[in-house]
């Protein structure tokens, strides 16, 4: 499950339903606060779809994983104080409107406007006042193609085998061994995954097991008991990784979430009661 925490801080309440399949990680949805210094964007590997459903200005762009931590202001769909609806894929499993190519977001974005053709689904989810609705007219139109998409290349056959790899490896397993398990020399197998995702495949290894770490970090493990288990050398080397992609210690993430009450910001959507609740974000 790619983890956006930090995004959490942008609101007051955010809502996520956790979908889990058909190439869907999850569902969000929230109102921007008019404050968003303390929310951030950090590398998941993932591409989101985000939806700004407001009357007169509602928009809706596709977002490709970042390489580092960006804040708030690289996502021009969320403004301040506009209600948000989003939904993240699993890694790797980016399945765009128009079969755009996912290798061209990585740190960038697109108009869905310019790349979908049923323009008013859109405006249906951006008109919508129900969370729970907007998932469903989001999957009404998005698993008609879905499902009836062709089969996939060999190429995509063989970087799709890469990609669990690494995902079930937790990101530690180097190029060096899925070329002497797949018969391919690891200069194919960059180029191959890198054409398809749009990064590399040493990149998307420590993207995932930096998201492996958001998932111990916090656990009740210590520092040391968490560089073991997410395969780094030392509790040092830890630190530096994760304050490459979030901009800040474990120490201080944590210290951050805390001082922000993300527990109480945070709800997962999973039952009746609380789907009534999200009934008007």
């Amino acid at each position: 499950m790619p983890k956006q925490p930090l995004m959490v801080l942008a609101t007051k309440k955010y809502y996520r339903y956790e979908y889990c399949r058909d190439g869907i990680a999850s569902f969000y949805a929230f109102r921007a606060e008019p404050e968003m210094e303390a929310a951030e964007v950090v590398p998941d590997g993932s591409a989101d779809i985000i939806f700004r459903c407001e009357p007169g200005d509602c928009g809706a762009d596709c977002y490709g994983t970042r390489l580092r931590f960006h804040g708030m202001e690289d996502m021009p769909t969320i403004k301040a104080g506009s209600r948000i609806f989003g939904m993240r894929f699993l890694q790797g499993q980016a399945f765009l409107p128009g079969n755009f190519p996912e290798s061209e977001l990585p740190e960038t974005h697109i108009d869905l406007y310019n790349i979908m053709k049923d323009n008013c689904i859109i405006d249906r989810i951006c008109e919508s006042g129900s969370f729970m609705e907007q998932i469903r007219i989001f999957l009404s139109a998005y698993l008609k193609d879905y499902r009836r998409r062709g089969k996939n290349s060999c190429k995509e056959v063989t970087a799709g085998y890469m990609l669990k790899k690494i995902i079930a490896a937790k990101g530690c397993i180097k190029l060096e061994s899925l070329s002497r398990e797949m018969n391919y020399s690891p200069r194919y197998l960059n180029g191959l995954f890198r054409g398809l995702y749009g990064i590399p495949p040493k990149i998307f290894c420590k993207m995932v097991r930096y998201q492996y770490m958001l998932s111990l970090v916090g656990s009740g493990r210590s520092m040391v008991e968490t560089a073991s288990e997410a395969g780094f050398y030392d509790q040092s080397h830890l630190i530096r990784e994760f304050k490459s992609f979030t901009g800040m210690t474990p120490a201080k993430y944590l210290q951050k979430l805390h001082n922000c009450s993300f527990k109480k910001r945070l709800v997962i959507v999973g039952s009746k009661k609380l789907y009534d609740n999200c009934r008007q974000i």
